[in-house]
């Protein structure tokens, strides 16, 4: 460090200056000068630097030779100054560069070597605590030097205090370029993030407008399809209605049908009943007949008598035989008929018997006509009952295919603004990414 290397105190004539001999032009209202204010470092201290100059160029070796040996104790400083250069060169650079600090000239070429040092510095990779350690060398140094002249120590403390003023200078100056170096970074960064989301977005923004578009045509389709199955639901509603009123007409000739068959039911027990009576009458008829048989066939029996007496009594009896002889006649012809009736009412009695079996059967088909038509019925009224069911479904069908429209409707609706706002979207992306991309030839 600059504090241990000591030389006993020499009798020091400084060199006088006048102002002409410094210069301190810094355009006003600058950063720069405001700072120049901030620290009051004045043509003064100029003139003090100046005349420190011979004492410091004496002591220059020795001074840039402590500085590196505390850079070369940091590894990693040696790492970057040989990456980027050497240390003989950057001696010479060094001292170079502290000459200056005490030419004292402070204008626009001061600061635009302080700037130059700066950007190396960062572009190195060298941080701003290694610079401010290593200025604090330079620094003591410095005071060891100004503590060794033979002067009072009023004197001294007015050049300690130019000394820090210039190096504080400098360090601000160096400082301000580091912050600029760091918020260009900043500003890269986040350029590069902002670039990084807007082509993001924009792809995001074209995938997004793919599907849009995708779900839009889907959305229409199935729109259509809603439709079509809308129009074929209010199609099986009417057709439920037609068959509906169909299976209600039919149940009603149904139960017609039923009334005539238990009509014609009740007509066939009607005829049984005649045929059973008719059957009945035809047997006291030929019971009647028969007496009237035996009735003739005793009166012919009888009219045979009265003729045998009549013969015997001779002339007196031929009247009474001509009687007997109708009444014979009139007993054959008696007998005769009821023979004839006999017959007559044999055949009735065969026909009756044909006419009772063949209304048995006409009943009996009847009676298998009512009972299949009972099971048709049951049947038409479950059919008639599951068409008001499928009635009622396909009405409550119909009512939530409306509302599966309106809710289509209002997506569809909803993916054409959709649609449209990316479409906006990726119109203020490509906008965007024109400008950004002509805002560097600006």
């Amino acid at each position: 460090m600059g504090l241990f290397f000591k030389k006993k105190r020499v009798e020091s004539h400084l060199p006088s200056f006048t102002e002409k001999d410094v210069k301190l032009s810094i355009s006003k209202g600058t950063d720069l000068d405001r700072q120049i204010q901030m620290i009051n470092l004045t043509k003064q201290d100029l003139l003090l630097l100046k005349s420190l100059k011979p004492e410091i160029e004496k002591q220059i070796v020795t001074i840039i030779d402590s500085f590196y040996e505390l850079i070369a104790k940091k590894g990693n400083l040696v790492s970057i100054i040989e990456k980027h250069s050497s240390i003989e060169r950057l001696k010479k650079t060094l001292t170079l560069h502290i000459q200056e600090l005490f030419d004292g000239i402070i204008d626009d070429s001061f600061l635009q070597k302080r700037l130059t040092i700066a950007h190396v510095h960062v572009q190195i990779g060298l941080e701003p605590k290694w610079y401010l350690a290593a200025f604090q060398d330079l620094l003591s140094s410095f005071i060891a030097t100004i503590s060794n002249l033979q002067m009072s120590h009023t004197e001294q403390a007015k050049l300690i205090n130019a000394v820090t003023k210039i190096l504080s200078l400098e360090q601000q100056i160096v400082l301000e370029a580091y912050r600029e170096h760091e918020q260009e970074l900043k500003q890269k960064l986040n350029l590069r993030k902002k670039e990084i989301l807007t082509d993001k977005v924009y792809t995001i923004a074209q995938e997004l407008g793919v599907i849009s578009e995708e779900t839009r045509d889907s959305l229409h389709m199935l729109s259509l399809e809603s439709k079509s199955i809308l129009n074929t639901a209010k199609d099986g509603l009417i057709l439920a209605d037609q068959s509906s009123e169909s299976s209600h007409f039919g149940q009603q000739q149904l139960s017609i049908q039923g009334e005539k068959l238990a009509d014609i039911q009740h007509a066939v027990h009607d005829i049984q009943s005649f045929s059973v009576e008719l059957n009945s009458i035809s047997v006291d008829i030929t019971d009647v007949i028969n007496i009237v048989g035996k009735i003739a066939d005793q009166t012919n029996l009888l009219a045979i008598n009265a003729s045998i007496e009549a013969a015997r009594v001779g002339d007196h009896g031929k009247g009474f035989a001509v009687v007997a002889e109708e009444i014979r006649k009139l007993s054959d012809q008696t007998k005769t008929s009821a023979t004839n009736v006999s017959t007559h009412i044999t055949k009735t009695n065969e026909l009756i018997i044909n006419v009772t079996h063949s209304i048995k059967n006409v009943n009996d088909l009847v009676t298998s006509s009512r009972n299949t038509m009972n099971v048709t019925a049951d049947e038409m009224n479950s059919l008639l009952s599951l068409i008001d069911n499928t009635k009622s479904k396909n009405h409550a069908i119909e009512l939530s295919l409306q509302k599966l429209f309106s809710i289509i409707s209002e997506i569809e609706t909803a993916s054409n603004e959709v649609a449209q706002s990316v479409i906006t979207l990726n119109h203020f992306t490509e906008e965007y990414l024109r400008e950004e991309s002509l805002s560097p030839l600006l």
